[in-house]
């Protein structure tokens, strides 16, 4: 996750609740939001729609979750 986005993902929302409604542990979740563990398509979408239910935002995408790499991949596969 960009610096920027996980600033203010930290406002906004208790990540070990993000983490707890994710059903995924909480290390796991900021090693995914500082880029240094990869998550699936599927918790990235999942993580999204929590993070906007919690903020009541439609601030962030699944895009948000993944790392440079995935994106890449992601948008050469497309």
């Amino acid at each position: 996750m960009k610096k920027d986005k996980l600033k203010q993902l930290k406002k906004q929302v208790k990540l070990k609740v993000l983490a707890e409604q994710a059903e995924i542990n909480l290390k796991y979740l900021y090693n995914i939001l500082n880029n240094h563990d990869k998550c699936s398509w599927k918790y990235a979408t999942k993580l999204a729609l929590i993070a906007n239910k919690l903020t009541f935002t439609f601030d962030y995408k699944p895009e948000d979750f993944l790392n440079d790499d995935q994106l890449q991949r992601q948008q050469t596969a497309d």
